[in-house]
């Protein structure tokens, strides 16, 4: 059989597929016109389509890549500007190869996919074209870029994806064998690309190990959108022959061919987890058979995972969660699953178990297994500690129904905000908070619910750089918690921390202390001295101490803190934020080296934990940067720098305010190297994103020093004296960095 046989057969085995099956023969008899031998190869086909429609795709590539192998019609070397160097990979209706760009442009290795001659029937192409127009809305660092696409001098679409060096996440896990939390870790990250899709209402359909690769650094990649779906998309059938799926991850929704959504996903990535930690897949039938697949998947139950690996019990229902056969009893979005991980891994109880009093009991001893030691002991104490139990129970009962309404909340919200709905082409991330926020006035009748999600929104104002709008819906919750909540209870405490520290970031240093201390003192109530709660809020304490010049007060609680490595590694990022810390104050108190310690110390961790595109590895990087150039290591500073710059640029966008602040942070380091025309590129940036006014006078002190060493003494004058107003009032007369102004400006005026 050659390939233009092939093709017909293909064709034709399409073409009778949408075809109602009292009509399908006899337009097979007349189409293959006394032809037998194509008829039962399309008949054959059909009836591998309807019985078992997971493994039709799989037999056509097959047969296609028999059938190409030897074909030259098909024998690519080069493709637009790509040229082959070799095959990667070949499964559904495309292959993929390993290329590089070779124009005058510049040189970059890719992954190139394109479909295969004898697949260009209108379903295929259309398939692949929404492929390439899914992948060009997906902007993730948990996501393979698309980098271009085109069509090939034959007529077959291509794209051109990030070529993504590394294993499929179940090798990974595997060859370094990480530890429980290690695996957790690593697969919320998926969940995040999952949510990333998500929100753009993409459905991936075929999430397995295959699917997601972990590069050298240790950032799992979701790879292969080919039979994703748009949850509002008309263009692809879903017909029994092109709902490509591999069974052993498929759904149950997707097996019976019922409508599929971002629960479907969600199943997906319980598989996933179940494989990971087990190291099988959940389910391994007697047969391959598609009813004995159909059979166990929509019909039984999952082993529980802890009965073939060590994990507890809330390992089992997280996972079975995720696996329900019911849609509607899975998390609501993969994003909620990463949360009850979270909630696992930091020892608070999980959404995915039965409420009782005993499992609520159990996990507040183990958070607090010291405390519970004592109150053991004193007997009088024992009733009294049963009653708390009981009243633990029924606060989380509440935090349980709270959650729900929250997630009801955010659901209908992303549902509403559908751009066809709203009759525009994509909704930015600034405006689905602005609806959001606006939208949660509706909850006044459940303030518990309203200020849980103003919270939640002033946060993501808070890291979209929009601190007005974040410190308002921050406030309006704190102000609500203090009339539902006693005045000493967690919920006020979280809220007062998180306000704190925005209000240190808009100079408020006053509020912010006010605020920061009545966290700690609630928490070291309610939770113990030494609880890794109570240290995140020393943290901040310890931040606006600094920023208010009373440093080494800040240092010694930041080194007090330290000490404490396992609390703090119960807690997100706050081991290497500590780190930061302590290496930024070193660096202003003039120990380059300390300094330099802790900063190395700090990103060689989150290179590791968080990947090569974390805004937290830049901001660590742009601090090395900072303390460098103050140690006359200018080239080793600028690398920094430029690193930190392009990962905020690609994370925030070229206007953020983060942005701003390394630009001006790069000027000095420049000018320091005497590339004074480069270094005012860098402030006329800084300039450009708004950083006169956000920016407690930086800009302006760099300016002033730009200016000195051009010559223009006048102007530097101008800025400097600007400079010091602006720092004395946001930080008073005696702050360092209004005396590092004046000691400038004492340089450029004559002597008299």
């Amino acid at each position: 059989m050659n390939a233009q046989r092939w093709e017909k057969i293909q064709e034709l085995f399409y073409r009778a597929d949408e075809l109602p099956p009292a009509t399908r023969a006899l337009f097979l008899q007349d189409v293959c016109a006394g032809d037998r031998e194509l008829l039962l190869e399309v008949e054959s086909l059909l009836e591998t389509a309807h019985a078992d429609p997971g493994r039709v795709e799989e037999s056509v590539a097959a047969v296609a890549g028999h059938i190409l192998s030897s074909d030259p019609a098909f024998t690519l070397q080069r493709v637009g500007p790509y040229e082959i160097v070799r095959t990667l990979g070949e499964g559904g209706m495309g292959v993929v190869y390993l290329a590089r760009r070779v124009d005058e442009e510049f040189q970059q290795i890719v992954a190139l996919k394109i479909i295969r001659p004898a697949f260009s029937f209108r379903d295929a192409t259309a398939r692949f074209r929404a492929e390439r127009q899914i992948l060009a809305n997906l902007v993730h660092p948990n996501i393979a870029r698309m980098l271009d696409g085109g069509i090939t001098p034959g007529g077959q679409p291509y794209l051109v994806m990030e070529y993504v060096q590394g294993q499929s996440i179940s090798q990974w896990r595997q060859q370094r064998g990480l530890r429980l939390d290690e695996v957790l870790e690593l697969f919320r990250s998926v969940c995040a690309g999952v949510q990333c899709a998500h929100q753009s209402l993409i459905v991936h359909r075929d999430i397995k190990p295959a699917n997601i690769l972990v590069d050298r650094d240790g950032i799992p990649k979701l790879l292969d959108f080919g039979v994703a779906k748009l949850l509002d998309s008309e263009g692809v059938s879903d017909s029994p022959s092109t709902r490509m799926m591999t069974l052993e991850y498929a759904s149950p929704e997707q097996i019976l061919g019922r409508p599929v959504t971002t629960a479907t996903d969600v199943y997906g990535l319980g598989v996933l987890l179940f494989e990971l930690i087990t190291g099988r897949r959940p389910y391994l039938p007697a047969s391959q058979t598609a009813l004995a697949w159909q059979h166990l998947i929509c019909e039984t139950d999952p082993p529980r995972p802890s009965t073939l690996a060590s994990v507890d019990t809330d390992v089992d229902n997280i996972i079975l969660k995720a696996m329900h056969r019911d849609p509607e009893r899975r998390y609501a979005t993969a994003a909620e699953l990463s949360e009850d991980i979270r909630r696992y891994l930091e020892g608070f109880p999980v959404s995915a178990l039965p409420d009782s009093v005993g499992y609520r009991s159990r996990k507040f001893m183990r958070r607090h297994r010291a405390g519970v030691i004592i109150a053991v002991l004193v007997a009088s104490l024992l009733i009294g500690f049963g009653v708390a139990m009981a009243v633990l129970a029924r606060q989380a009962d509440t935090e349980r129904r709270r959650a729900e309404q929250v997630s009801k909340f955010l659901v209908n919200l992303f549902a509403d905000g559908n751009p066809d709905r709203l009759g525009k082409q994509e909704l930015t991330t600034r405006e689905m908070v602005d609806r959001a926020a606006r939208e949660v006035d509706k909850l006044a009748g459940q303030p518990e619910v309203q200020s849980a999600l103003l919270d939640s929104f002033g946060l993501v104002y808070e890291s979209l750089g929009a601190w007005d709008e974040s410190r308002a819906l921050l406030r309006r919750s704190l102000e609500i918690k203090r009339r539902v909540y006693p005045a000493e209870s967690l919920p006020i405490a979280e809220t007062a921390k998180n306000l704190s520290e925005l209000c240190r970031r808009q100079l408020d240093f006053q509020e912010a202390e006010t605020l920061c201390r009545e966290s700690i003192r609630i928490r070291q109530k309610l939770l113990g001295a030494r609880h890794a709660l109570v240290l995140v809020s020393q943290n901040t304490l310890a931040l606006i101490l600094q920023s208010t010049g009373r440093k080494h007060e800040a240092v010694r609680i930041f080194e007090d803190i330290l000490t404490e490595r396992a609390a703090l590694r119960t807690q997100n990022h706050m081991e290497t934020a500590v780190l930061s810390n302590l290496g930024a104050i070193y660096g202003e108190l003039g120990n380059l080296p300390a300094a330099e310690r802790y900063l190395r110390e700090c990103i060689a961790i989150r290179r590791v934990k968080l990947g090569a595109t974390h805004p937290r590895l830049a901001l660590a990087l742009a601090r090395l940067g900072e303390v460098l150039t103050g140690g006359g290591k200018l080239t080793e500073a600028e690398k920094a720098l430029r690193e930190s710059l392009q990962i905020r640029q690609t994370l925030f966008g070229p206007m953020h305010r983060e942005v701003g602040r390394t630009w001006i942070l790069l000027a000095e380091t420049l000018r320091k190297q005497d590339r004074r025309r480069e270094a005012a590129d860098s402030l006329a940036s800084a300039k450009a994103i708004g950083m006169e006014e956000a920016d407690a006078g930086d800009l302006l002190y760099q300016q002033a020093l730009l200016a000195s060493a051009n010559g223009n003494r006048q102007q530097a004058l101008r800025l400097l004296k600007e400079c010091i107003e602006r720092r004395t009032a946001d930080f008073g007369p005696s702050h360092a960095s209004v005396a590092r102004a004046r000691e400038a400006l004492a340089g450029l005026e004559p002597a008299r």
